[in-house]
């Protein structure tokens, strides 16, 4: 795979809307896919997956992909598996800091280059969240768009209730 840590970091960066510059609609109902792209460049394009557990209450995942090289870029993990982070340096003293590290349900996984592939590397929810606030969807969500830099607003279909909400900085 030719992909650079340079370019992993610009494809986090760059400003993406959803295709047809619409509302993200997240029905909390098991698995969606939406397709964004790049707000400055259409043939730049990410696949944003969704997966909402019906088996564990609070259980979800949101998922950043890359669909020309099939990198996840960014992916954030609520109730879900713990993670092993792979065991070794990358040079960012962050994900350093949990080298080899097993990681609790509630992380956000980071795309980094390490020994000549893509490694998936978490890093616990609680360095940015208090416990009380992981629960809290809305909050999670708007750190997520932050992080992977998506314009669109989201909407939250749930049991014929409609919830939109706009970004808020949480820090």
């Amino acid at each position: 795979m030719d992909i650079t840590q340079d370019e992993i970091n610009k494809l986090l960066e760059i400003e993406k809307i959803e295709k047809d510059n619409k509302d993200l609609v997240i029905t909390c109902i098991r698995k969606q896919i939406f397709e964004l792209k790049a707000a400055e460049n259409n043939k730049i394009k990410f696949i944003l997956n969704t997966f909402f557990s019906g088996n564990i209450k609070g259980r979800y995942t949101l998922n950043l992909n890359y669909p020309l090289y099939g990198i996840n870029l960014c992916r954030i993990d609520i109730n879900g598996h713990e993670h092993r982070n792979p065991n070794y340096t990358t040079g960012n003293l962050l994900l350093d800091e949990y080298k080899g590290a097993i990681i609790s349900k509630n992380h956000i996984h980071i795309a980094n280059i390490g020994d000549k592939k893509v490694g998936n590397w978490a890093i616990p929810l609680s360095r940015v969240f208090d416990t009380k606030d992981i629960e809290e969807i809305k909050k999670v969500v708007n750190f997520y768009k932050k992080e992977i830099n998506l314009k669109n607003d989201i909407v939250f279909y749930k049991k014929n209730k409609v919830e939109k909400y706009e970004y808020q900085n949480l820090f």
